[in-house]
C-alpha cells in the first residue's frame, strides 16, 4: 500500500501512530525518524494520526455587494 505525500512531508502514517505509541524520549524520537522534535511533540499530542487538512477554509460568511 502506497502513500502519496506532499513535497514538504516529513511523516507517513507509520511513523505517527510509532511516535504515538512509543514510550522513549522526544529527542530520540526525533533523531530516530530525522524529524524536527516539534513535530514528534505534535504527533504525540494529537489523539489521531490522520493528517488535517491544509489550505483554505470555507466560507462562513456571505460576500456584501453594492447593488
Amino acid at each position: 500500500m502506497g502513500y502519496i505525500l506532499h513535497g514538504t512531508a516529513t511523516t507517513t502514517r507509520v511513523t505517527r501512530t510509532k511516535t504515538q505509541a512509543s514510550e522513549t524520549s522526544i529527542r530520540e524520537i526525533a533523531e530516530q525518524y530525522h524529524i524536527n522534535p516539534k513535530t514528534v511533540r505534535k504527533w504525540k499530542n494529537r489523539g489521531s494520526v490522520e493528517d488535517l487538512t491544509c489550505g483554505a477554509k470555507p466560507s462562513q460568511g456571505r460576500v456584501l455587494t453594492d447593488v
